[in-house]
């Protein structure tokens, strides 16, 4: 990992990039009208002056969702994923006590690495996703707050 590692507040001028990110990581990702009206609480990783990562956490009274995290291709696998969503965990408003989102059943490695962070799975949303074949469920995780 680089030393030159930036988090900070998703600006309008990003939004190009993010959804770059997004599109090459999902085929049915969110608008740049979406992040939009989500920049209040969204934050990009920055290395060495690129953005290659964003995060999404919305929160309502002592409940937070992690509405969307994505790492560029070319980093992943590198630890920034990790890096991003325990920046975000510790940036939480003071009253969340759980953390929940949504994951797609096939995505194994966004999985491991919310299980490695302590998510638990809630439960399961039947055809939740579209999907290249039809639906995909989704698995619902949380995680309890200290």
């Amino acid at each position: 990992m680089s030393d030159d590692i930036v988090v900070r507040q998703m600006l309008v001028q990003d939004l190009r990039f993010v959804v770059e990110i997004e599109n090459s990581n999902t085929a049915t990702g969110w608008t740049e009208r979406q992040f939009q009206q989500t920049l209040d609480c969204s934050q990009v990783l920055i290395l060495d002056q690129q953005i290659v990562g964003f995060i999404v956490i919305s929160t309502t009274l002592d409940q937070s969702e992690l509405q969307n995290i994505a790492i560029h291709k070319n980093y992943q696998h590198l630890g920034y994923g990790e890096l991003l969503l325990r920046y975000g965990i510790n940036g939480l408003a003071p009253d969340a006590r759980q953390l929940f989102l949504e994951v797609r059943v096939t995505n194994f490695m966004a999985i491991r690495l919310y299980q490695k962070i302590g998510f638990t799975q809630v439960s399961v949303r039947r055809d939740y996703y579209p999907a290249a074949l039809g639906r995909e469920d989704a698995i619902v995780m949380s995680l309890q707050i200290p």
